[in-house]
């Protein structure tokens, strides 16, 4: 068979391209800018027992040229820009491969890879250049917005902070007078107890009067209160909308979760 007729009428456009061998139902799945160009050099590797998918090597090596056809599996869309059409064919590859297992034996051993083409990757460097710029502008955007909330928050605290050494003292003093109130009211002190001692109803009293300004005071505390509980939440979150924080806990969490490409060299060029 002539690398002619092996092509057959494959036009020279982008797009996914299978290599089948009807008698095994194997199929080998790729993607290329010119299917017509790339399907000639699997065959010259092929020919020269050089391909570097093993197992259709073995085939062609153990089958008569005749049992393999090609096959353009899916045409890539007109207009896209390189770096689109780049995404678009690795994601399209990885979704031939999975549908294409059901029925087959899918020889392909890697997972799809985008290709760095040059006019893709100069893009993609245009995108992330732009990317960073507008980074830098929310960064300064949230720093703004928590130096602003940093300072109401200490001015909450400065006013805060004589009501809450006051409720100190009154929580203090309430608990004090309760456990004064607890002993008067044993058999033993209401019997021998010094005639000094206030009287129980007395203590009762003095202690629901502190108990009410207690309350006062916190119905006063509790509207700032939950001002700064809001603007301390708010102040948080913020440090997570950060780009670089979020960016750094995408990579923790792809790599808690995916554990691909362990070793070599990863594409500079992202599929989104």
């Amino acid at each position: 068979m002539t690398e002619a007729a092996f092509i057959g009428a494959i036009p020279q456009s982008s797009g996914i391209y299978l290599i089948s061998h009807r008698a095994s139902a194997s199929v080998y799945v790729g993607q290329s800018l010119n299917i017509r160009i790339r399907l000639g050099q699997h065959y010259q590797m092929l020919v020269s027992r050089t391909h570097y998918n093993k197992p259709l090597q073995h085939l062609w090596n153990t089958h008569p040229p005749e049992s393999f056809s090609v096959s353009l599996h899916m045409g890539c869309p007109q207009g896209l820009s390189p770096l689109a059409r780049q995404r678009w064919l690795v994601k399209a590859e990885r979704q031939a491969t999975q549908t294409l297992k059901k029925g087959n034996t899918v020889l392909n051993r890697i997972d799809p890879e985008i290709v760095e083409t040059p006019d893709a990757l100069a893009e993609f460097k245009e995108l992330e250049a732009a990317q960073d710029k507008a980074n830098k502008g929310k960064a300064t955007s949230i720093s703004r917005q928590r130096r602003d909330m940093k300072q109401q928050l200490e001015q909450l605290h400065q006013r805060l902070a004589p009501l809450r050494i006051q409720r100190g003292g009154y929580a203090a003093e309430i608990a004090q007078r309760e456990e004064a109130l607890r002993k008067s009211r044993r058999f033993f002190c209401q019997l021998f107890g010094s005639r000094r001692a206030e009287p129980v109803s007395e203590q009762e009293e003095r202690l629901a009067a502190l108990k009410a300004q207690l309350r006062q005071l916190d119905a006063a505390l509790k509207p700032d209160e939950q001002e700064c509980v809001r603007l301390t939440e708010k102040y948080r979150r913020l440090y997570f909308s950060f780009p670089k924080v979020q960016q750094q806990l995408d990579k923790r969490l792809n790599r808690t979760l995916f554990r691909a490409y362990t070793s070599g060299k990863r594409p500079t060029i992202t599929e989104d």
